[in-house]
């Protein structure tokens, strides 16, 4: 990885890679950004680091941005959104960068969004989490939330709790005040008020504090079915420790942007439940780009030492990000904001996150996200034994099928799996029989059975979808 303080030596050697292949040639197209490479927010902003490195360093082999080489001048905004501002007027003002790309998290997006829009100029942004305050024409989201994320985003998540053996009937909800996490923790709030929920605690966090010892307690005392927590970095493993300290351990808990890595990687992160709009299998790696960026990323993340090394929700949106100007500016053959922002407006573009579009509400498209866990058993053997568990009241048998596979649970015979999984891609089906009647519910295969178990849950078809 490029050293995190000298914005000016990332842009030089973004240059001479280009320079190198012989293959893009003039003055370089100027691309600037601030990240928080330093402050509370430094463990994610890395991560968008890096896939600005490897996008303009993949742009720069081939032939450049309309056949010149493109350099990315990125400053530390320290996690500051105040410094941001600043430095995002400096780089219109006095580093004369020809397009800008958004910072990380929210506050900071906001801040750069201010300066574009005093200077007319295009804002391409992957991590915001408040679209309602996106009033500027100009800016353009690539993190998939839709455009009314805290309704949307835990309906999903809760239904897919719903559909479990043991739906909750309690919550807790404990969240930080960093402004795109409590915006979506209050939506959390209103939802599962609407769904009858129970809510035995509500407590909220300063961003920036790390003592979690009494939220953690207060939760322990409250003892809920479920907790919902609104933590961005490392704010969700502080928690853990703070609950493994006293011998507690949620029996369900989701978080909203954990640091990528930590948390998957703790042992108190077992069964946590996260969003996803990305995940390193098919049919995401069928996407333009994601094969060779996932290649790319694995390889450098491990060089770099960063603590996890794969391509998940952060990645695949700043990615997405520069896939978009990309598209932007190779269509229209301009460097013009008003030019590129109207093609962006009427045209939708293909990412590894899938084809977003920029014609809705505050510029957003659709809610792509989904909800992940992780899974001890494999798919069709837990799928057909907790379906059957939570209707054996009226079911004497319960198959999950995939083709010619089958996986049962029934009244009289314990649940048996095929050597061999479903195969990915494929479509499969459960069936809840009583006599000659059945319901059924079919379910979608994203990963395969030699890959990491992972599940996710999507609501927002009439199918619920399957990841595994």
């Amino acid at each position: 990885m490029l050293p995190r303080s000298s914005s000016a030596l990332v842009g030089a050697i973004a240059v001479a890679v280009g320079s190198a292949s012989g293959a893009p040639s003039g003055p370089p197209i100027r691309i600037g950004s601030t990240l928080a490479l330093t402050g509370p927010l430094a463990s994610t902003a890395l991560v968008h680091q890096l896939v600005g490195e490897i996008y303009v360093e993949q742009i720069n082999k081939k032939n450049g941005l309309l056949g010149r080489p493109v350099e990315w001048i990125v400053k530390d905004d320290q996690s500051k959104p105040e410094l941001a501002r600043t430095l995002y007027e400096q780089l219109i003002t006095v580093d004369k960068v020809d397009l800008l790309m958004g910072p990380y998290a929210t506050g900071a997006i906001l801040s750069a969004m201010g300066v574009a829009q005093r200077y007319n100029k295009i804002l391409i942004h992957h991590t915001f989490g408040i679209p309602s305050l996106a009033k500027y024409d100009a800016q353009f989201p690539t993190w998939s939330l839709g455009a009314d994320p805290a309704a949307t985003f835990p309906n999903t998540l809760l239904d897919a709790l719903a559909a479990t053996p043991k739906p909750p009937k309690t919550i807790a909800i404990v969240t930080s005040k960093f402004p795109s996490v409590h915006f979506m923790s209050l939506g959390a709030r209103e939802v599962a008020k609407k769904r009858g929920l129970q809510e035995v605690v509500f407590l909220e966090w300063d961003f920036g504090n790390r003592d979690f010892g009494a939220i953690a307690a207060r939760v322990k005392d409250a003892n809920p079915d479920f907790v919902w927590v609104g933590a961005i970095g490392l704010e969700g493993n502080q928690l853990l420790d703070a609950m493994k300290k006293i011998d507690y351990t949620p029996p369900l808990h989701f978080y909203m942007y954990p640091a990528p890595g930590p948390m998957a990687q703790a042992p108190e992160g077992k069964n946590a439940l996260a969003a996803t709009i990305f995940e390193e299998n098919q049919p995401y790696l069928n996407n333009p780009g994601a094969a060779e960026f996932v290649k790319l990323f694995n390889e450098r993340a491990a060089k770099a030492g960063l603590s996890y090394t794969g391509v998940e929700t952060q990645a695949a949106a700043s990615y997405s990000a520069w896939q978009v100007l990309d598209a932007a500016v190779t269509a229209t053959k301009s460097l013009d904001d008003k030019v590129l922002a109207e093609w962006l407006r009427k045209n939708r573009v293909d990412t590894i996150q899938g084809k977003l579009r920029f014609d809705g509400p505050s510029n957003y498209g659709d809610d792509l996200m989904v909800v992940e866990a992780g899974a001890e058993r494999p798919l069709g053997h837990r799928l057909a034994e907790e379906y059957r568990g939570a209707r054996r009241h009226a079911d004497d048998e319960v198959v999950a099928r995939w083709g010619s596979r089958a996986f049962r649970s029934s009244r009289n015979r314990r649940s048996r799996e095929c050597s061999s999984g479903p195969s990915t891609g494929s479509w499969g089906s459960v069936s809840a029989c009583r006599g000659g009647s059945c319901a059924r519910s079919t379910w979608r295969i994203l990963r395969s059975r030699s890959s990491p178990r992972i599940f996710a849950i999507s609501s927002r078809q009439s199918d619920a979808s399957i990841r595994s």
